[in-house]
């Protein structure tokens, strides 16, 4: 059974033993003064605790077993930590990944890993993707806006040119086949 702790505002001396962390800085919090004791159901003090403010701009009430531990902030540090640790791009709609993000990574992938097996068509020929969008997925969906449909894919307006803001758009398979040239054969598809 968990123990249950009173807080008493017992602002009396403290022990030689104990630390007097008053005006003193660990990490962004910085402590103002004793915010009392927590003592257990028998009466017997088990915590002190400190009234102090992070740099975030958070006030709360902090134990002197947290200081010691070398806490260095009220929570927000593992806060902004984790969020950076667990999210690529920010664009998440409803837990799942932004609809483009696996054709910008696509894009990414013929243009820089040996390993595709369509690198040679793009990477091969010196296709790169451009330095805005290389690591930036927010710009790359900024630029190209939303596909207008499931059809359509992402096509470069001058094939032997990169992916580039000026050089992209979204195109249907007919618009992307007469963009593609001439084929070995000479046919093209005829249309848009």
């Amino acid at each position: 059974m968990k123990a249950k702790y009173d807080f008493v505002p017992d602002l009396s001396p403290i022990g030689n033993r104990a630390i007097d962390y008053t005006g003193h800085s660990h990490g962004m919090i910085t402590i103002s003064t004793l915010a009392g004791r927590l003592c257990n159901a028998n009466g017997k003090v088990t915590h002190t605790v400190w009234n102090g403010k992070c740099e975030c701009g958070v006030s709360r009430v902090f134990s002197s077993a947290s200081l010691r531990q070398k806490n260095e902030s009220c929570g927000c540090l593992n806060r902004a930590a984790l969020k950076i640790a667990t999210t690529t791009h920010g664009l998440k709609r409803r837990g799942k990944a932004h609809e483009l993000y696996g054709i910008w990574c696509g894009m990414k992938d013929r243009c820089s890993n040996k390993n595709n097996p369509r690198w040679r068509r793009y990477g091969g020929r010196g296709i790169k993707v451009c330095s805005k969008w290389l690591d930036n997925f927010t710009a790359f969906v900024d630029d190209m806006g939303c596909r207008p449909s499931l059809t359509h894919s992402i096509d470069r307006i001058n094939n032997n040119g990169g992916y580039t803001p000026d050089n992209c758009r979204w195109a249907t398979p007919k618009q992307q086949a007469n963009n593609r040239g001439q084929s070995p054969h000479g046919i093209t598809v005829e249309g848009e």
